[in-house]
């Protein structure tokens, strides 16, 4: 498991008869998922399962709720997330017209980026309603992702804990609702640089990958812009491409 969450898994084992979460009451059984299913854990095999696996949702299963483990801080909720995504994506939450206007719009963000005019993070609301954006980011975080469709391993609810959990009160729980009514104003879109010839084998693969799909053309620029940790020799100057991403993060 990823950041502090086997910690956080071991701290309720440790405590579940005397930890009283809202909506949970007593604690009989704690699941996670591992290898396509549901494994019950105990002091003595956690460390025996964990998994970095990004479609699962749900961090832990108490009993039976399927539950997202975040730590306080900055979270990624979605990360690296392609032009090829978003027709077919945003249709599962919008009609037509809407979808392409909150394309279009993100479009424009992209390319105002390219040209040094805006900062790589903006707001939401510059590009749809905080309604349309309350279903995008409660799938994001619950439900599934664009490439892989609906998780198997759903979330129902969200339990943020402290870096270092010391006590109950480190932890706390919340519905989607809650949750998004607390934290909203805390996501940005963030846009992300990627170049065609950087030295960076993983990044200079992900931008011809990006770069070989024609949906993400309005992403994708014939000259570089910024400058990466260092460029490859195998690539001339006059062959650097730039192309971008997006993110959603939470501050």
């Amino acid at each position: 498991m990823p950041g502090n969450e086997t910690d956080t898994v071991i701290f309720i084992i440790k405590n579940k008869d005397k930890l009283k979460l809202k909506y949970l009451n007593k604690i009989n059984k704690i699941q996670i998922p591992h290898n396509n299913k549901l494994t019950e854990v105990n002091l003595d095999n956690i460390k025996d399962f964990y998994s970095h696996d990004s479609h699962k949702k749900a961090d832990i299963y108490i009993n039976n709720i399927g539950i997202s483990l975040k730590q306080e801080g900055g979270n990624f909720s979605y990360n690296r997330l392609q032009r090829k995504n978003l027709n077919t994506f945003f249709s599962h939450f919008f009609d037509k017209d809407e979808k392409n206007d909150i394309i279009k719009k993100i479009d424009k963000k992209v390319k105002q980026f390219h040209k040094n005019e805006i900062t790589r993070n903006f707001s939401f609301t510059d590009v749809m309603s905080k309604e349309n954006f309350y279903k995008v980011i409660k799938y994001l975080m619950l439900e599934g992702s664009p490439n892989l469709g609906e998780t198997e391993f759903a979330a129902e609810m969200i339990l943020i804990s402290k870096k270092k959990i010391n006590k109950v009160e480190d932890l706390t729980i919340y519905t989607f609702n809650e949750f998004f009514d607390k934290f909203s104003n805390q996501f940005s879109f963030a846009i992300r640089r990627h170049w065609y010839g950087q030295k960076s084998n993983s990044e200079h693969k992900r931008a011809i990958s990006i770069l070989k799909n024609k949906d993400n053309e309005p992403w994708c620029f014939e000259e570089s812009v910024g400058t990466p940790d260092g460029w490859r020799e195998d690539v001339a100057k006059k062959d650097r491409k730039t192309v971008y991403t997006l993110s959603i993060e939470h501050k």
